[in-house]
């Protein structure tokens, strides 16, 4: 059986970015999902509102688990 492919992460952001903002974006997913930045890549939307970011080497289980937990921890 082929390995699942890394789980990507459709972001939303309001108003277009530019590179050194996407970049500050990706450092702080990577921090809340406390995975390395080197970990995250902007796959599609670089320059657009709504961004496909891949996080390589973690399940997607284990992803929707850490945003749930993010999220938790927001609605407090």
């Amino acid at each position: 059986m082929p390995p699942e492919p890394p789980p990507v992460v459709d972001f939303y952001d309001r108003h277009p970015i530019n590179e050194a903002q996407g970049l500050e974006a990706l450092r702080l997913l990577a921090k809340a999902l406390d995975l390395a930045i080197s970990r995250l890549r902007i796959v599609s939307g670089q320059h657009a509102r709504i961004k496909a970011i891949q996080i390589k080497t973690a399940s997607a289980d284990e992803i929707r688990a850490r945003l749930s937990g993010i999220l938790n921890l927001l609605n407090r």
